[in-house]
């Protein structure tokens, strides 16, 4: 069960970070419809450190604060660099962002056997 709650844990930390690093990126992007898409995919990340949260309660465990950590500022670091490049930049740096996270999901659900 341990080995369960870290993951979630580790995945809800994750989905605070990336939704940190949108919120760097959406207030540099000018193009309303890019922004409106950026801020959808941020409220994911929001939605799903909020089922992450639930799913750990009800194993009987605290849910991580909505706070950044050390990894979450590397990672707000990355993106405002690429972002001092403009738009391209910005959403190139998103895109190595959600591959990160797309790739932690996947290995956790690898790790603990369970469905995508």
């Amino acid at each position: 069960m341990a080995r369960i709650l870290n993951m979630l844990k580790s995945l809800a930390h994750l989905d605070v970070d990336a939704w940190n690093a949108y919120g760097q990126v959406v207030e540099k992007i000018g193009e309303a419809d890019i922004r409106t898409k950026l801020e959808k995919f941020r409220d994911d990340h929001r939605n799903h450190f909020e089922a992450l949260s639930e799913l750990i309660e009800k194993f009987g465990d605290s849910p991580p604060e909505f706070s950044r950590d050390f990894k979450g500022f590397l990672i707000e670091g990355f993106t405002s660099l690429r972002g001092v490049t403009g738009t391209q930049g910005a959403l190139e740096a998103m895109k190595i962002n959600e591959e990160l996270t797309n790739r932690n999901y996947h290995e956790a659900s690898r790790k603990l056997s369970l469905p995508m």
